[in-house]
């Protein structure tokens, strides 16, 4: 019941996986579904219930990511016969289901981008245990199958210590634990408990960065303090990494390398300057002296601005067990066909040399044609 969605397909996602369709088909709205999902699972907003604290589901404005949507009644599929949305999102062998409804008063302002979850369903296949924390009916249960037998606990939600974990469900997790613990199932005990450390594992090491579309505004001085400047912001975050000289001569030769294989230029020489204000400068054995990067086109400058991004998360994750997953909007905008092309080639080199995950949303022919072109070669 989500946006475009009355009902979506379960969806394995690759290691770089394309989303394609014509207008208004739903692309976007998948991309927000992920991250909604992910982001609220991570985050921590309550609301106080006959003395209980329960889970609010934010549609908008999060600190991770803003991805428009504003309000349940936005989200809510027009064709939609009840007041729900669900979220559904496995990570290895862990399953989340989030069902959101809607406030009593959901006209009111103040609830506009927070509603309620009903219930969070928890599954993990690997042990064949379910949990289900039923928020609008104030109980939670476990449930785990061994062999023929299904062993099942349930209490009421009861208040528990929400310190331990930023998560709701793992906190409830353990007071389920204890309990079953008080009846000599210390076996069933420590199986949730696991379950409790592995969910949280899960929420915590899967980072999305999303790269959503903007404008390449052709300006000499970009400066930071222009809040919808997006490619201010850029080179703020750029600058503002502080790179090791080492770490980041590895990224900017990574950035060079692209940029030779796009033919922008051979370099770039970022300047900060007062006030968190930024020139960029792009040089080549094309130019007699350096050119600012307002003057290469609109497309060139686009091609800059995904290749510093890419640089910062190399830089952020490169020493880090944990790997982002990189969901980009459009990444062709405003280029020609052949530079289409070589976009294929930039995210599986990226891909496979960072270990980088990519969720990129498309209407490039040229790109998913060259990326099958790559599938063919490495088979």
């Amino acid at each position: 019941n989500f946006r475009k969605f009355e009902y979506f397909p379960a969806l394995d996602l690759g290691e770089i996986t394309f989303l394609v369709g014509s207008n208004n088909t739903g692309k976007s709205s998948l991309v927000k579904a992920f991250i909604l999902a992910l982001d609220n699972l991570k985050r921590k907003c309550k609301w106080v219930d006959n003395g209980l604290e329960n889970p609010l589901f934010k549609f908008d404005a999060n600190k991770l990511h803003d991805v428009h949507i504003g309000t349940f009644w936005r989200a809510l599929n027009v064709n939609a016969s009840e007041k729900y949305i669900t979220f559904s999102l496995r990570i290895h062998n862990i399953a989340f289901e989030i069902v959101v409804t809607c406030n009593d008063n959901d006209k009111d302002d103040k609830f506009e981008i927070l509603s309620p979850i009903a219930r969070i369903t928890l599954t993990d296949y690997s042990r064949q245990a379910t949990l289900i924390f039923d928020y609008a009916n104030s109980k939670m249960s476990a449930s785990i199958q061994k062999d023929d037998n299904l062993e099942q606990i349930e209490k009421p939600l009861g208040s528990v210590n929400l310190l331990a974990f930023n998560s709701d469900v793992a906190n409830r997790t353990f007071a389920l634990a204890n309990e079953w613990e008080k009846e000599n199932k210390k076996e069933n005990a420590d199986m949730l408990r696991a379950i409790a450390n592995d969910a949280v594992s899960c929420i915590n090491n899967n980072v999305i960065e999303y790269f959503h579309t903007h404008a390449a505004a052709q300006k000499i001085v970009y400066s930071y303090e222009d809040k919808n400047d997006y490619i201010a912001a850029v080179l703020h975050d750029f600058d503002n990494e502080q790179i090791s000289s080492r770490d980041k001569n590895k990224v900017h030769k990574d950035i060079q390398k692209w940029m030779k294989d796009f033919g922008i230029g051979d370099d770039f020489i970022m300047q900060p300057l007062s006030g968190s204000a930024y020139s960029v400068q792009i040089i080549s054995e094309k130019y007699q002296k350096g050119i600012e990067l307002a003057d290469i086109g609109v497309g060139f400058i686009q091609l800059m601005i995904l290749f510093l991004k890419l640089g910062i998360l190399i830089y952020q994750y490169g020493k880090s067990p944990v790997k982002p997953t990189v969901i980009i909007e459009e990444p062709e905008q405003n280029l020609h066909p052949a530079l289409q092309s070589k976009l294929a080639r930039l995210f599986y080199e990226v891909s496979k040399k960072y270990d980088i995950r990519f969720l990129i949303e498309t209407h490039s022919e040229y790109l998913i044609r060259s990326t099958q072109n790559i599938v063919g070669d490495q088979s």
